[in-house]
């Protein structure tokens, strides 16, 4: 199949910030120089050595997040027409978060901490700590049935989630994406960056000689996206091209040169056909930070210096403060106004400029636009970069990008490492059988000082998985290079002490390490900064489907050509707040243990890379789907026809079905009848059917590539290729496929078809 240029038409906006809900209004306000800054009423901030920020008045913070979700996708969905009772079916939800509930979980946690056994309420309110708990309660809020996924990438987790939503469009895979973001001012975000020391005490001055640091605000922000056809009448604005990169160079910080963020801005323009002087408006990361604001200059001195003298750099989070995950998706929504109205909004507090702002305008005034193209940046910790360019301009045939050549994709490599158990008197339900490493190594370097088990576990199951797949990844470009990991905790140990120190009053208990390593994209980034990945660096966090979802990730990366090696899999860190109130979901007893990290890693490489080097792959990747569960889960009819249908659209007979491996993280009073369906089609395919049992083993993200890692060791050396299905649920009713081929003999022939 070929895939079509990445555009999108833009059909549908909604935001949420503590300026305004209206997306008119707020660029009326912009203009105007209004800014939300102001006193913190939501929590204690003398502790934190300051005391403002962009905040919203609700009193109600339990759910805060969800519910400002809701309000900026009805808000889109109205605006392109979309009746919540009459949905697409393959409307696709794409969601992106960094803390998530926050407040609610911090009060969760404190009472988990100073009473056990936890009320069960208070397991519940744990359980948000999830950030895919956060996306299927939005998707059931609106009632939408259709695949979705949940990426968390720091300060770019916007952009990354609208660059996925062009994957899914461009891929065939949806007819229309809802990419949303949030975050919200909250006491977890506010102490890392204090740790950081780049938290400023009354304003943000982007670009100014006397900025301080950054403020943080509260955010939501959602997109409608679909495809750019003849037929399209209700598009409010366009995308020419977006472009997302790893600077693989710290686990904190970007290149000081901003050489990084050059790169990702010169992609961005080479994928929307334009050059840079084309660019009217560049809507900056611009956080007021003093190494940011240096490094994002440079940066655009570097791309825009042939450039016209008229472009306007400018950055609105004085005005509407640092919304965190949500700034990408709120900033591109203020750019593509911005753009439709010919007015550039003001840089608030802007009066001496820093001398490295050498290209361009930047003003405290709005200023006149002199073309119809602006470009919008989102830059975050490790590293991740994003850049989009938007117009209220259809794009012709001039900025139609030629079809990408479609790889097909291998994995020619698996890894895997667990830790030792951190309490080993007290019996755990989880045996993962994954050999154990010595972190060591990884902890003694320099650039992983202070690594935690979360971080050190994926470095040596990826260690492992290359040295398998016998890959020289010196001889790759980097740019060609990507990560794309799933997790369902994330950095849980570093995080329970975070909101330990939160809840105990003592912020100052939170040190720079702490902070660094406190993020759900925290392995990813060091995965990329030891392998020199530079193409993206992706984290998933899509509950018990994280790997899995992160596999068809990084298959459909390879395949559209996006990169060439994606190192690829599952990492967790499994403490008992977090997954007692999973396993109070499932219906199963909790304890008071504490368990082992552990990692699965695999080595995801396109077709013409193996076949240059010969290597000897595992599998081929042949097809990925996702979908939910239907409502009445004792008629699994519909899962069963899904199941088939897969098959044999991708020329997979039953009787060319080798073997099934599931696992079942649904809770215990409906998996029965799912169990009851794979048995079936076991049965008549003749398959053998390796059942992870997850009623005892909890695996958390990593389940996926666990499943995948399992398949391999069962099924060893086929000598005819043979057809294997993995298949997982997670928590909250969806399922997905992921349908591999052996490799017998050698590479491939070129008679299979890799479809998606």
């Amino acid at each position: 199949m070929a895939f079509p240029s990445r555009r999108a038409a833009i059909t549908g906006a909604g935001v949420v910030t503590a300026l305004t809900s209206d997306v008119d209004a707020l660029t009326q306000l912009l203009n105007s120089g209004a800014t939300a800054i102001r006193a913190i009423t939501r929590f204690p901030t003398e502790r934190y050595g300051m005391c403002h920020g962009a905040e919203l008045a609700d009193e109600d913070t339990a759910t805060i997040a969800l519910r400002w979700m809701v309000q900026s996708a009805r808000a889109a969905l109205a605006q392109a027409g979309m009746d919540l009772a009459n949905l697409p079916r393959d409307l696709a939800v794409v969601c992106g978060t960094t803390a998530g509930e926050a407040e609610g979980v911090k009060r969760a946690l404190r009472v988990f901490h100073e009473q056990l056994p936890c009320p069960p309420e208070y397991l519940q309110e744990i359980l948000w700590y999830r950030p895919d708990v956060l996306t299927h309660a939005f998707c059931d809020a609106l009632g939408i049935r259709g695949p979705r996924v949940t990426l968390s990438n720091a300060c770019a987790t916007g952009l990354y989630a609208l660059d996925h939503a062009l994957d899914l469009l461009n891929s065939g895979g949806a007819s229309a994406v809802l990419v949303c973001a949030v975050d919200i001012l909250n006491e977890f975000n506010l102490s890392a960056l204090r740790a950081l020391r780049v938290i400023a005490r009354t304003m943000i001055r982007p670009f100014d000689v006397a900025r301080s640091g950054t403020l943080l605000g509260d955010g939501a922000g959602a997109l409608v996206l679909q495809p750019v056809t003849s037929g399209m009448c209700r598009a409010t604005s366009y995308i020419y091209g977006a472009a997302v990169s790893c600077e693989a160079f710290d686990l904190a910080s970007h290149k000081t040169d901003g050489s990084g963020m050059a790169s990702t801005m010169r992609a961005a323009l080479a994928g929307a056909r334009l050059q840079p002087e084309q660019i009217a408006y560049l809507n900056t990361h611009g956080t007021g930070t003093l190494r940011n604001d240096e490094s994002e200059l440079q940066a655009i001195a570097e791309v825009f210096a042939c450039g016209s003298d008229t472009i306007v750099i400018g950055s609105t989070k004085a005005a509407i403060g640092h919304t965190g995950a949500a700034s990408g998706i709120i900033e591109t929504i203020i750019t593509a106004s911005a753009i439709a109205q010919g007015i550039a909004p003001p840089t608030l507090f802007h009066t001496h400029p820093d001398p490295a702002a050498t290209v361009g305008i930047i003003c405290a005034e709005s200023r006149p636009l002199s073309t119809p193209f602006g470009m919008c940046n989102a830059f975050g910790f490790g590293g991740a970069n994003g850049s989009v360019i938007v117009s209220p301009q259809r794009p012709g045939a001039a900025h139609v990008e030629q079809p990408a050549r479609v790889q097909r994709v291998l994995i020619t490599g698996i890894g895997s490492c667990t830790s030792q158990p951190q309490a080993a008197d007290a019996q755990t339900p989880i045996s993962l059988e994954l050999p154990q490493f010595d972190l060591q190594d990884f902890r003694t370097k320099q650039r992983f000082f202070g690594a935690g088990g979360f971080s050190l576990a994926a470095l040596a199951a990826a260690t492992r998985a290359v040295e398998t797949s016998g890959l020289a990844l010196e001889q790759i470009p980097p740019s060609r290079i990507g990560v794309i990991l799933g997790t369902c905790y994330g950095s849980a140990t570093t995080n329970c002490e975070i909101y330990k120190a939160i809840s105990a009053g003592r912020p100052k208990d939170i040190t720079p390490l702490m902070s660094v390593n406190s993020g759900f994209n925290a392995a990813g980034d060091a995965l990329a900064v030891e392998f020199g990945a530079q193409a993206f660096s992706t984290t998933v966090v899509e509950g018990e489907l994280s790997s899995l979802h992160a596999l068809a990730i990084a298959a459909c990366r390879v395949q559209s050509d996006h990169a060439t090696v994606v190192l690829n899999g599952g990492a967790d860190v499994l403490v008992s707040p977090f997954v007692n109130a999973t396993l109070a979901q499932r219906g199963m007893e909790s304890g008071p243990w504490q368990l082992q990290a552990g990692a699965v890693c695999l080595v995801v490489e396109s077709y013409d890379s193996a076949l240059q080097r010969a290597a000897t792959p595992l599998f081929e990747c042949c097809a990925w789907h996702f979908m939910n569960l239907p409502a009445d889960q004792s008629a699994c009819d519909v899962v069963g026809a899904a199941l088939r249908q897969q098959l044999e659209d991708h020329q997979c007979s039953l009787d060319d079905l080798g073997l099934i491996v599931s696992y079942n993280a649904l809770p215990r009073d409906s998996a029965g009848s799912l169990a009851a369906t794979i048995d079936q089609l076991a049965q008549d395919a003749r398959a053998a059917w390796l059942a992870l049992d997850l009623e005892l083993d909890h695996c958390g993200g990593l389940a996926g590539a666990l499943a995948v890692a399992k398949a391999q060791q069962w099924i060893g050396r086929a000598e005819q290729p043979v057809f294997v299905l993995i298949c997982g649920t997670d928590l909250f009713d969806q399922i997905g496929f992921v349908l591999l081929r052996t490799c017998p003999g050698g590479l491939l022939d070129g008679s299979s078809a890799t479809r998606s």
